[in-house]
């Protein structure tokens, strides 16, 4: 099935399979196979004819209307934070709407997240290089009032040469802007 960046409302059903096209302003991605499914949305491994991204579709078909505004928001938000120039963050390119959901285009981390690999750490220096590479992401993202908020093997994910990638910042907050607020 070919699908194109296109903005409905409400926002139609989605789910990506493999051998789906996705066209976008930048050319025709192929879907590869699904990486992951969370509460908001999935995660595909797709490609055009010279690299693999990970696409991140927040499932707003999902969602209540009066969820839309702070759901896309929030996105956005994760799409910012994938823009700071860091080598041990998830890396955001692209984003915009296909049938009314929103997507990311991004880095996509081959070696999957770092629960995969925990024999990885039984050697010391190996331990020392990720946890630095792990700190050297959460300061980057302090110094912009960045709290992740969502740390676990999950979201540390690895590239093909085994260095460390701080990912899903979906539920990241600001250090100055509460997400809860009070009702009365």
């Amino acid at each position: 099935m070919d699908y194109r960046e296109s903005f409905a409302d409400p926002p139609e059903r989605i789910v990506l399979s493999q051998g789906d096209t996705v066209r976008y302003g930048m050319g025709d991605l192929k879907v590869e196979k699904l990486l992951g499914k969370g509460g908001f949305g999935s995660v595909y491994k797709v490609s055009d004819e010279s690299r693999s991204y990970a696409l991140k579709i927040l499932n707003l078909w999902e969602r209540l209307p009066t969820e839309y505004n702070k759901t896309t928001l929030r996105f956005k938000s994760e799409f910012d934070i994938g823009k700071i120039d860091h080598s041990n963050i998830v890396k955001s390119y692209y984003m915009n709407w296909i049938l009314g959901n929103p997507f990311i285009l991004m880095e996509y981390c081959s070696k999957g997240h770092i629960g995969n690999h925990f024999n990885y750490f039984n050697e010391k220096n190996n331990s020392k290089r990720v946890t630095k590479q792990l700190f050297d992401a959460l300061r980057a993202i302090h110094k912009r009032d960045i709290i992740h908020r969502d740390i676990k093997p999950e979201n540390l994910l690895f590239n093909d040469i085994y260095e460390l990638k701080l990912s899903d910042f979906g539920i990241a907050g600001m250090l100055n802007n509460r997400l809860t607020k009070k009702d009365f």
